[in-house]
């Protein structure tokens, strides 16, 4: 049997509720809630530059652990 490695992405979304946590740097002057530079550092292994992508982590060490390794 092969698969199709092309997965339409409304097969992956799925509603979800909860708590999540999201960094900004120490000191920042903009609230949490600001999305406006979201996905705009050239150096975001989450994404390529100019698309706009949060990471939110549902832990408070996953989020500690993934602004060390940025």
């Amino acid at each position: 049997m092969t698969s199709d490695p092309l997965v339409p992405l409304d097969d992956l979304v799925a509603p979800w509720s909860g708590d999540a946590l999201r960094h900004i740097p120490a000191g920042s002057p903009f609230d949490v809630l600001d999305f406006r530079f979201a996905g705009l550092g050239a150096e975001n292994r989450w994404n390529d530059p100019g698309q706009p992508t949060l990471y939110l982590a549902g832990d408070a060490g996953v989020a500690e652990i993934e602004d060390m390794v940025d």
